[in-house]
């Protein structure tokens, strides 16, 4: 028992070194020669003078985000679009668009 514990205590001292060193091993991440850009420049839109068409609304509805437009109909009850599609990763997006002036008012997913 008595020359176990002198030994056991040598390994740990030959041992904590190479733990220690073990934590502070950390691969640097790769290097990015020139950025990647995902996104397009914004785009600006001129809205017509008038009330907007269902193509128009369409188009607005493209520019917030929706990728494919299946509906596009006037609500009776405040004259608005709203516009039903779909976004890039296939999730059910509802748009509500001014008739007037084009502004984006409400966005459901």
């Amino acid at each position: 028992m008595r020359n176990l514990l002198p030994s056991a205590f040598a390994a740990a001292l030959m041992l904590a070194p190479a733990a220690a060193l073990a934590q502070y091993v950390v691969p640097e991440p790769p290097m990015i020669e020139t950025p990647v850009v995902g996104v397009a420049p914004e785009m600006m839109a001129v809205a017509p003078a008038g009330p907007l068409t269902e193509d128009d609304a369409a188009q607005i509805a493209i520019m917030h985000g929706m990728a494919v437009v299946e509906d596009v109909d006037v609500r009776m009850w405040d004259g608005n679009f709203q516009v039903e599609g779909k976004t890039p990763t296939g999730q059910d997006l509802v748009m509500r668009i001014d008739r007037d002036t084009g502004q984006v008012l409400d966005i459901d997913d």
